[in-house]
Formats: C-alpha cells, structure tokens, sequence
C-alpha cells in the first residue's frame, strides 16, 4: 500500500496515542486511553460519539477501540514486521464488546484487513442478530484524516513538509475521503448542473440553504464549484465552518475576505461593530459604495444546533433578518447556509422560533450522483493527468457503485474507488480491469478504506 506518513517509526504507545489524539480532533469525547499493551485486550481507546435522532436527541454512542500498530519496525524479526489484520482476529476482537459495554467497534490499522476479515466485518455490522456497528480504520483512511490536522502530523511525525512520501500519491486527481478545495477545481466533475443553479440563486437572493444526506459531497459542491464561480464572476468569496461560535466565525471570514478593496482603518471600523446583525449592514453599506459582490458559504449548519449555545442561536437568527432587509444598492452580500438534511427539523424550528420561514425560499437540495454525473466525475479529471481506464472500466465501475448505493452513486465511493486504483496502477499509464478485480472491485475498496456506513 502506498502511504504518505511512515508509521512504522512510532513505537505502540506512541501510535495509541497519536490515534486519541485523532479521535479527538475528529471531535469524539471522553476519549479514554485504556493503558493496555496493543495486543488481545480487546480495549485500548473508549471513547463517545455524540449522535442526533430523528426526533433531535443528542446522546453519546460508545465506541471499544482497537489499536493495531502493524505497520513494523526496521530491524525487527519478521513476526513484527508489517502485517494485515486477519479474519480470526477479528473475531477475537468482536468477542470482547460485551464485555466492555460497548456500542460499537472501531478497529484502527496502520496497514490494512484482509479481504476475508473486512467481509467479517461488514457482515457483523449488517446481521441483524447483534446490537453492535463494526467498522475498521486503515493506513489510508489514518491518512487522509490526519492531513485534516497538520498540527498532530507535526507532533508525531515533524513537519508536514518533511515527513517521509512513499509512492506518488501527490498526483493523484482523486480525494478519497477528503473534501474538494478550490485548489481542486480543475478535477472537479460531475456538478455542472448543482453549480449553475446555485449560481442563480446567489444572484436573487442575500439568503440561500443548500442541503443534502451525509456524503452527498455539499463541502466540495461549495469549495470546489459554487464559490469559484462566483470568483469568476468577481464576487469576494469565503467559506466558513459554523463550529460553536458562528457568529465569530461569519465576522472573520468577512473581514478576511474585503481586505482587497478596504483600508485598515475602514476594516477597523467595521470589525469593532458589536453584534453580526449590525456588522453585516456595515458590510452591505461597504459593498454599496465600492459596488462590491460577496458571498460567504456557511458550512456543516447543523452545528448550529449540536454545539452553537441559544445565545449564538439568536445572534444568527438575527443575522438572517439583517441581510434580508431590502436593498436596491447596486452592493450585495449573500449568505449561503449548508446543512445535512437530518437536522432540517431542527432548523425548521429555529427558523419557525425567529420568525425566519420566509428567507428560505431559495433552497436548494444536493442528491447523490446519476450514471452520467459519476462518469464525469471518474472520466474527466484523467484527462488532465497522465492515467487512463481500459476500455470498459468506467461502465463496469458505475454500475458496481450503483449497486451499493442503491441506484445512486455516493461521490465519496467514487473518489476513493477511483483513487485506489490509481495509486495501485503506479506509474503505468492504464488502470486495468485486471487490477479492479484483484482489489476486489468497488465493494471491497470501499470497505478496506474505511467507514462506508458513516459518510461525512
């Protein structure tokens, strides 16, 4: 397996506790080092995910987490050298849940499962004869998480920019489990469509929602698509996630992002505006005099409701009023909320609490892929590098796909089924039917590269 970060370096405990501290950053709580040895003990991280219900209550779900530091260390006998985690493990593992009044397991691999015990695994989580979820972490899947969060990288490994690459994966126009960044755009396919009527939608309105399932890929639609457009359409541009303090959050973004066409002492004046109702008429009034466009993307909404306090509830609903007051000016600025559709109801009722139901007349909703949006998102991006499929390969990859997801193609299955095989393939220029079917085609890559029942 190519691998960017070489975790055969780290000693156990130290990849215990590089993994806390990921689960942490991952925003798991409660996480709890169990002190163990990394072998058979079942437990070596407990920690809690704070899961919502249909009917918007939140609690905890505890996960029993194994540790498994396979990856090897140079100069070691060949029992400890690089491995996979097997089929009869697995089972060993699965054995303990009770035991630790658990909810769910969570087993973490710096190298892989074998294509036997990542089928254990899936048919575990999906038998309806046992309470429990079972779902595995792979080298790939560390990875493309820990790019998320340089600062642990650094702790472990040094610096970012000096740790060890292995492979060509830097080339790769697939993201895996990773979100798309503007930086991305040119390998960003399959959206044309979403993109063009959230164009729209930004030019009739200071308000708009985006909203979709988990997985349906709503942070690159924004990063990828809906604000590079905009930037060709000379509007200021900015992305935000809503975390606890949104309020906070909005106001950053928009002061970062008038810096091109504000002075310091006109940015100062609007900065030290106390509440973001009123800041963001300042940021109108500033708009209106330069005839200025802007837009700013307010990412991940429902966190609005799972970590934001009332008080920051208000200051928002507030906001939400601010900008929709009318304005003949030639400036304009829009506010551009995404939300995963389980938390609609509680934003409806937010919205219905403040009296809000009105500014959401121009929403828009984001659907997993069709056949002919998946090819685009598979065919295109290889025309700008140097790899092609075989013949054929792209047909039989979309209706694989299809399969699992039920008729519709989820965009992450595609990125990491398609940048699997690219890293496979190497430095050949064709991706074969071949190396498709000795991965185990698309159900197995997506299993072996992590979670494919949780998508984010």
């Amino acid at each position: 397996m190519l691998q960017t970060l070489d975790f055969s370096v780290l000693t156990w405990k130290q990849f215990e506790g590089l993994m806390a501290d990921l689960l942490e950053a991952e925003e798991f709580v409660n996480v709890v080092q169990a002190g163990g040895s990394g072998g058979d003990m079942g437990l070596d991280i407990s920690a809690d995910e704070m899961r919502r219900s249909l009917s918007g209550r939140v609690s905890p779900f505890r996960w029993m987490i194994q540790c498994k530091h396979y990856a090897g260390q140079p100069g070691k006998t060949p029992s400890k050298q690089a491995h996979n985690v097997g089929h009869k493990e697995i089972g060993d593992i699965l054995s303990f849940l009770d035991e630790h009044n658990a909810q769910g397991l969570l087993l973490i691999t710096d190298t892989d499962v074998t294509a036997s015990a990542a089928k254990k695994l899936v048919s575990f989580h999906e038998s309806k004869a046992h309470p429990f979820e079972a779902h595995f972490w792979n080298a790939r899947t560390l990875e493309n998480r820990l790019r998320k969060h340089p600062d642990i990288i650094e702790r472990y490994f040094g610096r970012p920019d000096k740790v060890h690459a292995k492979g060509k994966g830097a080339s790769n126009p697939f993201k895996y489990l990773e979100s798309f960044t503007a930086g991305d755009r040119h390998f960003f396919f399959g959206r044309s469509s979403e993109i063009n009527s959230l164009v729209g939608l930004v030019h009739n309105s200071p308000v708009a929602l985006l909203f979709g399932a988990s997985g349906t890929g709503k942070t690159s639609l924004l990063n990828a698509g809906l604000l590079p457009a905009l930037a060709d359409k000379h509007f200021l541009v900015g992305h935000v996630r809503c975390l606890d303090d949104p309020a906070t959050n909005i106001r950053r973004e928009a002061l970062r992002i008038l810096e091109p066409l504000a002075k310091k002492k006109e940015l100062a004046e609007i900065g030290g505006v106390g509440n973001l109702p009123e800041f963001l008429r300042r940021i109108r009034m500033f708009l209106d005099a330069v005839e200025g466009r802007a837009a700013i993307a307010v990412d991940q909404f429902e966190e609005a409701f799972t970590r934001a306090g009332v008080r920051e509830q208000k200051e928002l609903a507030g906001a939400v009023r601010a900008i929709c007051e009318p304005n003949t000016s030639k400036g304009s600025l829009t506010l551009i909320f995404s939300i995963r559709e389980d938390y609609i109801g509680s934003f409806w009722e937010w919205s219905h609490a403040h009296v809000l139901t009105d500014a959401w007349v121009n929403a828009f909703r984001i659907d997993r892929l069709g056949r002919e949006e998946a090819r685009a998102a598979i065919v295109r991006p290889l025309t700008r590098t140097q790899w092609t499929f075989q013949a054929g390969l792209d047909t039989q990859l979309i209706s694989d796909l299809e399969k699992i997801g039920d008729g519709k193609i989820y965009p992450p299955y595609v990125q990491v089924v398609c940048g699997y095989l690219i890293d496979e393939t190497g430095k050949k220029k064709t991706v074969s039917q071949a190396t498709y079917a000795s991965a185990g085609k698309a159900v197995y890559v997506v299993s072996d590269n992590g979670n494919p029942w949780a998508l984010n």
